[in-house]
């Protein structure tokens, strides 16, 4: 015999009956909704937080350094095998600190920078960004916004930079022209840099050391032998955030001699921040959702209690203990559907003030909370899969009403 025109019968029932007492249905709904939108809310301001902080720190290409401890030796070679890693973002040969100063001066003599910050730089510098254009010889360079307005120079402009050394006790001076070819917009990189090609830092290194360097038209000196390769350091960027403590473990396989340390911290401190808030959110959940499990298995078992004489005369009616049992399980997941609009409903409110409250933490794009839908769909399964957990207790006492002693106790 085909059964399901009576469960069907029982579902509308079991709709019926919590419409036709929507006053304790609606108590129902507002007790759960009670535990549910705080539990929603903590999920916001979980996700909403930590999305915020890994998205600052995916926009600091500082978050994906990995710095050099000490000055070393690293020949060409290390550079290729460090560029075949999928973790290796970018990297490119840099200079000795004392090296890493020079004099720009503008058209005008009156305009120039003192001690100006040489980055040594290509194509792909998560420094300058990617629309940025690399200077490709040592006569090219790219400024920042902030060195290009003292200078009153933009691209294409010529530029000099004065370079000075100390040669056989004495000391010299050289004027390089250099061309602007690009201009590195304030809110990639807000202080003064100069950003100029490996060959320039080169001869720069070069020139230092008392060699004669071509580049700078410099013929007085030792050898025209470059000082680089080896290279004492380098500029070495993860790929991602999830790849910067894998890379700095594989500078350190290729040589042991070699010393790195990534810049970590936020990193660590993200993780464990992150690790911490999902366990004590894990924690409030567990205890709300077994709370929502007996509050709502006692109150089914009772409400079966109460309604024992009519779900006997059902069965009289012709309806299984089977059909029976389901019931309050059809009952539970209404109130728990109804209860989950209402909580959303009501963590949509929340979010109007809590936001703003936490606006000063967060940047302009960052918001205090945030709700997947794919959180708040597998809470809302957990929710549902609890509450007929708990309707199984009351569909037990449902199955165990005997119709005939129902109706000898009338």
């Amino acid at each position: 015999m085909n059964t399901a025109p009576r469960y069907r019968h029982v579902a509308y029932l079991a709709f019926k009956d919590l419409a036709y007492e929507w006053l304790l249905t609606l108590c129902f709904v507002i007790a759960l909704c009670a535990v549910i939108t705080p539990v929603l809310v903590l999920l916001g301001l979980k996700t909403g937080a930590f999305e915020t902080w890994k998205k600052n720190l995916l926009m600091s290409p500082d978050a994906l350094e990995v710095r050099f401890k000490h000055h070393t030796n690293l020949p060409e070679s290390w550079f290729d095998d460090i560029r075949q890693h999928k973790e290796t973002g970018f990297v490119v040969p840099s200079l000795f600190s004392a090296s890493s100063t020079m004099t720009l001066k503008g058209k005008d003599n009156s305009l120039f920078i003192k001690s100006i910050k040489i980055v040594p730089t290509a194509k792909g510098d998560p420094l300058t960004g990617e629309q940025a254009i690399a200077p490709q010889t040592p006569d090219e360079i790219v400024l920042t916004q902030e060195a290009a307005k003292k200078l009153q120079a933009k691209p294409n402009d010529m530029i000099t930079a004065l370079i000075s050394r100390t040669y056989n006790g004495e000391g010299q001076y050289i004027t390089h022209p250099m061309k602007l070819v690009h201009v590195i917009p304030e809110t990639i990189y807000s202080t003064e840099a100069a950003f100029v090609s490996v060959s320039f830092i080169t001869a720069l290194e070069s020139y230092k050391d008392g060699r004669m360097v071509e580049a700078f038209n410099v013929t007085q000196g030792q050898t025209k032998d470059p000082v680089f390769p080896p290279y004492p350091r380098a500029r070495l960027y993860a790929s991602s955030l999830d790849n910067v403590i894998p890379l700095a473990q594989i500078v350190s396989n290729l040589d042991e001699n070699i010393h790195v340390t990534p810049r970590n911290a936020e990193i660590f401190r993200l993780e464990h921040t992150h690790e911490m808030i999902s366990n004590i959110f894990n924690l409030i959940a567990v205890m709300a959702f077994l709370g929502i499990l007996l509050s709502l298995s006692a109150s089914l078992w009772a409400n079966i209690d109460r309604k024992h004489n009519q779900l006997a005369l059902l069965q009289l009616l012709g309806l299984r203990k089977r059909h029976m049992a389901i019931f309050p399980v059809i009952q539970a997941c209404c109130i728990s559907i109804m209860a989950l609009l209402l909580s959303l409903g009501f963590y949509t409110l929340n979010t109007q003030w809590i936001d703003p409250l936490f606006a000063e933490y967060m940047d302009n794009d960052g918001a205090a909370t945030q709700l997947f839908a794919k959180d708040f769909a597998y809470l809302s399964l957990i929710l549902i899969l609890v509450a007929c957990f708990a309707a199984l207790l009351g569909g037990y006492r449902a199955t165990k009403i005997e119709p005939a002693e129902a109706m000898r106790g009338q």
